[in-house]
């Protein structure tokens, strides 16, 4: 099979483990405190400060008389969905800056949470989420747990398209459909989202004789991507509606007042065809590929912020949606096509137990970039302490002249060891370099060409550096690898044990005291956790051998302190709350 990328896409369909337990249901007690303690530690985690909020209410939902999961919505706008048993995943969902409105559930989202809720009705293993479950359930462990970075791609498609008036007024007249037309259809809808994206193309290519003597030709249409708006008005109802309609009819809509349907196979051709896209383009089914292969693609591609038109078909159809981002290797960010309702961050594995396997039924069109677009532009920073990567050609061959870099940088660790699984380019030609270090500068560990695997990679610091350059001619399947990390610890990096802080975590004064030292004399100076520099002082302890800090105005946090002076280098870590 040729190489795929890297990712976990977005939502929830709960995993299981294989070992049998009996399963309790989540009270609404439970449910709200869950919720409450993961928005409050994943919201700081993102933004490096507590959120201002309130759970103001907490509904369940059920499914053939079973809670299936409970949604949370908070003061302003937010919410999580949290499972309604603890043998699945405790978190199925969650935004800080999107509405869940119950009366009015995206259908796509509809269609994932119906198959959620069959997901927790057949399931009779998971003991492993146990802990999880607890872990959850306790804000200070969820605290003392959290890792300083958050690997993520945040939500790069902005916009937030509709099916229905003003983004409909080009298709087909039906008195029943809003505005007197047809419903643009969620594939449509999710396809002229990814093309806005890039604004492209110019025109099109190419004519459709639709029906009759109606003839749309793309060749002498100009799209107006700047009048294209995140919502559609009566400003730019036209711009967009014609741009839906023309995706609709590349794809063979069959439309209908209510819903419209086709299959998302049909949009890799529409899209390299009619709208000149890069010929990588494809449709591709979950079901051919192992849950790491599925995830290296979904994830390469958003981490080139290419848009992934997502799919699911179940007894009721099929259904589309963009997928533009993720958070941690657990949540993956969906724009479900509905006036931004319910766009959020979603859990995704596969469903193991039971015989229910609804990830069978998905799909995405991957690689979705203009023709011109480099696969692998820039340099890509990597903070998961472990992870599967690629060079970017996915299942084509690499382009010529290409020079693509990847830097790995988790926090805190002590080495890297990285192992190719497979590698093929053109020998004597094309290059995969490794350095020790933070960029090409440091020591060359290594210069890989040809068909055989390099050796197994040690670094000898926290860092490895990797470049991949090819030539003018002649190509290969480039090269699939992994790697893993020996973390220093969680909690702290103490340089010095001479001193120490307290409490911790800390509410208003930080104490700095000496252990067999008579006195220290230098700077301190605190950081938060994007690193930004908060404070800065002259730090002299002598006799007292105790020294303290008001740090009342600091927001509640993680934060890193550093002190240097006559008696060496301390730095650690601490909680404000």
């Amino acid at each position: 099979m040729k190489k795929i990328l890297r990712l976990l896409l977005t939502l929830s369909l709960i995993i299981f483990c294989n070992i049998h337990s009996f399963s309790d249901p989540v009270s609404l007690e439970k449910a709200k405190l869950i919720a409450q303690n993961f928005y409050s530690a994943q919201y700081f985690r993102v933004y490096g400060i507590y959120p201002q909020y309130k759970a103001i209410t907490i509904n369940p939902i059920s499914y053939k008389n079973v809670t299936s999961y409970w949604v949370c919505t908070f003061s302003k706008v937010g919410f999580v969905i949290v499972s309604g048993d603890d043998n699945a995943f405790p978190i199925i969902g969650y935004s800080f800056d999107s509405k869940f409105d119950l009366d009015n559930i995206p259908e796509s989202a509809q269609y994932w949470l119906k198959n959620i809720s069959e997901s927790i009705k057949n399931s009779t293993n998971a003991s492993c989420y146990k802990n999880l479950w607890a872990k959850y359930s306790d804000k200070q462990e969820m605290l003392k747990t959290q890792k300083k970075y958050l690997q993520s791609v945040a939500p790069f498609v902005t916009t937030r398209w509709d099916q229905g008036i003003n983004y409909n007024n080009d298709c087909p007249v039906n008195s029943q459909g809003p505005g007197g037309h047809c419903v643009t259809g969620c594939v449509a809808t999710a396809m002229a989202q990814a093309m806005k994206y890039y604004n492209y193309p110019e025109r099109g290519n190419d004519s459709i004789l639709y029906t009759g003597d109606v003839n749309i030709k793309f060749e002498d249409t100009y799209y107006r991507w700047d009048s294209m708006t995140t919502y559609a008005n009566s400003t730019s109802a036209d711009a967009i509606s014609e741009l839906m309609f023309h995706c609709g009819v590349t794809i063979f809509m069959n439309y209908g007042p209510n819903e419209s349907g086709t299959m998302t196979e049909l949009v890799p051709y529409a899209l390299m065809h009619y709208f000149r896209y890069h010929p990588a383009v494809a449709y591709l089914d979950r079901k051919h590929y192992t849950d790491k292969e599925w995830d290296v693609l979904i994830r390469d591609n958003l981490d080139m912020h290419h848009p992934i038109v997502y799919s699911g078909s179940g007894m009721d159809g099929g259904h589309a949606w963009i997928c533009d981002g993720y958070q941690d290797t657990c949540f993956y960010h969906f724009n479900w096509g509905w006036s931004g309702s319910s766009n959020g961050y979603f859990y995704y594995n596969d469903l193991t137990p039971g015989g229910y396997s609804f990830n069978n039924d998905q799909g995405a069109v991957a690689n979705i970039m203009p023709y011109n677009s480099p696969y692998c532009a820039g340099g890509r920073v990597m903070t998961d302490y472990s992870r599967s990567f690629g060079d970017g050609s996915s299942y084509s061959y690499y382009w010529n002249n290409t020079n693509c870099d990847w830097l790995i940088a988790p926090d805190s660790i002590e080495k890297i060891t990285l192992t190719f699984t497979t590698f093929n380019t053109q020998a004597n030609a094309d290059f995969v370099s490794v350095f020790d270090g933070a960029d090409a500068s440091a020591p060359l560990i290594g210069k890989y060409s040809g068909n055989q695997l390099p050796p197994v990679i040690i670094s000898s610091g926290d860092k490895l550096f990797l470049t991949f350059t090819s030539n003018e001619s002649n190509q290969g399947q480039g090269f699939d690898a992994n790697y893993e990390t020996k973390i220093i610890g969680v909690n702290s990096v103490t340089l010095n044990r001479n001193i120490e802080i307290y409490p911790n975590p800390v509410k208003d004064k930080l104490f700095i005291s000496l252990n067999d030292i008579e006195n220290w004399n230098g700077n301190i100076e605190i950081y938060n956790i994007t690193g930004k520099l908060v404070y800065s002082n002259k730090l002299n302890i002598n006799s007292e051998k105790t020294s303290s800090i008001n740090i009342s105005n600091l927001p509640d946090g993680f934060y890193t302190i550093k002190a240097f002076g006559n008696n060496g280098l301390f730095n650690s870590k601490f909680v404000k709350e």
